[in-house]
């Protein structure tokens, strides 16, 4: 199950790269279960459908046999140590 699961993370990690110029994003770093990256404030409402289209959707089509949708949060701040916000909560300061 690890090494399935580590499949997936890594895939999706991949779409993620391939794609992060849609939302002027940069990968960062991988903290544990953490995907760190940068993209400028006023496009944080793309954000959601962002990871929408390359992250759930992406898992759905290419990992069928998944019986269930992967559940993962979104949490922004000025850093990774402040990333404690939602979109809209972090849009609105």
């Amino acid at each position: 199950v690890q090494g399935f699961t580590s499949e997936i993370v890594t895939r999706t990690l991949i779409e993620l790269s391939k794609n992060m110029y849609k939302v002027r994003g940069r990968l960062m770093i991988t903290v544990h279960d953490s995907i760190v990256f940068e993209m400028p404030r006023r496009l944080l409402p793309s954000l959601d459908g962002f990871f929408k289209t390359h992250v759930r959707d992406f898992i759905r089509k290419e990992f069928p046999m998944v019986p269930v949708e992967l559940p993962y949060d979104i949490e922004v701040g000025p850093s990774y140590g402040e990333a404690k916000y939602s979109i809209e909560a972090y849009t609105q300061k």
